[in-house]
């Protein structure tokens, strides 16, 4: 690992945690998410758990394929944001090893212990628990190569300001590469067609923030892979 990197990524995230606890303990109600309409708890963590890890979910999700697209390489930092057990955060890790690191964003603590069991049985040492707010995900600025966001984005709120963080924690050309359900399909699973996004509006809202944006409609069965690359 770049020991240095990783030292001052955490220092970073001590201070943000610090300035943020006011502030997260008043968006936190019952231990979920802020309700408005998109949302809902992911307090029965036990619940979520089984239902992110049963085996499946790697047959329409391909978790496998998705990371080999995202082309990895050792010594890249990424965040996966809506991390929950770690599905995506465990299999990039093993990528970015040796010299890089995974910082595992989400909003609720209970996903964590699990997390970290289940990254130390398969050897993977690089992944860092961030408990992010509502609105920001409290990344260091210009420390990150690509941030995932898997199934997460149609519960972030005021999009565009959110934007602007990732952008700002991106550094130059990076990337964030967004993997959510169609919203004019039909589809087994997932959220309600209420709750989906488009990806042409998605498209529109990250070009609006500086963006050059690419989607893949071809690899998975009911989703699309949206890649946002930050222009230099």
């Amino acid at each position: 690992m770049r020991f240095p990197t990783i030292l001052a990524f955490g220092l970073a995230l001590t201070v943000g945690l610090s300035c943020a606890l006011a502030e997260q303990a008043g968006e936190h109600q019952h231990g979920g998410h802020k309700h408005h309409g998109k949302h809902h708890g992911f307090g029965d963590t036990e619940k979520y758990i089984q239902r992110f890890e049963e085996p499946a979910r790697a047959e329409w999700q391909k978790p496998d394929l998705v990371v080999e697209m995202l082309q990895l390489k050792p010594g890249m930092n990424v965040a996966d944001i809506g991390a929950a057990t770690g599905y995506f955060a465990r299999r990039m890790a093993k990528k970015v090893m040796p010299g890089g690191y995974v910082a595992a964003v989400d909003l609720e603590e209970g996903f964590v212990p699990y997390l970290r069991r289940r990254a130390y049985q398969e050897g993977v040492f690089n992944v860092f628990p961030v408990k992010g707010l509502p609105d920001d995900p409290l990344l260091p600025a210009e420390s990150i190569d690509l941030i995932l966001i898997v199934d997460t984005l149609h519960h972030i709120d005021e999009r565009e300001a959110y934007y602007e963080k990732l952008k700002s924690a991106l550094r130059e050309s990076g990337r964030v590469v967004v993997v959510d359900f169609y919203k004019e399909k039909e589809i087994p699973v997932g959220p309600g067609p209420e709750m989906r996004l488009r990806a042409t509006d998605l498209k529109k809202e990250f070009e609006a923030a500086g963006f050059v944006v690419e989607i893949d409609s071809a690899t998975l069965p009911y989703q699309y892979i949206l890649t946002a690359t930050k222009k230099s």
